[in-house]
C-alpha cells in the first residue's frame, strides 16, 4: 500500500490536501485506494450524526479535522 502513497514530507497541510485531491484525485477518491478506509468511516459517521441530531434539514454542518 505504500507504493501508491505520494511522498507528502514537509508539506503545510494546505498543500497536502492540493496534491491529493486536486493533482491526484484518482488515489484520494479511489474505492479501492490507500484512502478507502476514510471514505468508508465517512458513511457511518454520517449516519451516525443523522440519528443524534433527526437528520439535517435547517441545521448547518462543519466538519473540523
Amino acid at each position: 500500500m505504500s507504493d501508491q502513497l505520494p511522498r507528502l514530507g514537509g508539506l503545510s497541510e494546505p498543500e497536502k490536501y492540493e496534491h491529493l485531491v486536486e493533482r491526484l484525485p484518482g488515489v484520494w477518491w479511489s474505492d479501492a485506494g490507500p484512502f478507502a478506509g476514510l471514505h468508508e468511516l465517512n458513511v457511518a459517521r454520517v449516519d451516525y450524526l443523522r440519528d443524534v441530531f433527526g437528520g439535517f434539514g435547517g441545521k448547518r454542518v462543519l466538519d473540523v479535522g
